[in-house]
């Protein structure tokens, strides 16, 4: 497995652990982050909806899917900057989950940045050393 999917799945295991938290028990974690409680069940769903996207990174780190990690690096900047935003405009906690957010789209940005040449397909080596 190469390191950038490492990073993939490492970013999966936080998501499935934090979605997990939010199915069984949300307003423990609520609590100890120091928001308000619920008995909405959105919190819920966006808990198994995390799970779910965990599946997802969890499956293309296997298949080396590089083209998605790409994408994640993209989308995992936008919303380490959305929290951001929502976190200076009232429940700052919302930054730390934003900073996860950040380093794990730059963990996953370097690891591709240093992708060693001897994992490029045979046709792609071959040009590479014509």
């Amino acid at each position: 497995m190469s390191r950038a999917a490492r990073t993939i799945v490492v970013f999966g295991i936080y998501m499935a652990l934090v979605g997990a938290i939010l199915v069984v028990a949300p307003n423990v974690l609520l609590t100890i982050l120091g928001l308000p409680s619920t008995d909405e069940p959105w919190i819920r769903i966006l808990g198994l909806f995390m799970v779910v996207v965990a599946y997802y990174y969890y499956r293309a780190a296997a298949s080396e899917a590089t083209a998605f990690f790409r994408a994640t690096v993209h989308g995992r900047t936008v919303m380490a900057l959305f929290l951001a935003v929502l976190g200076m405009s009232g429940a700052r906690v919302l930054i730390l989950f934003g900073a996860a957010e950040l380093t794990g789209a730059i963990a996953t940005a370097l690891a591709l940045r240093a992708r060693p040449a001897a994992s490029l397909s045979s046709p792609e080596l071959q040009r590479a050393v014509e």
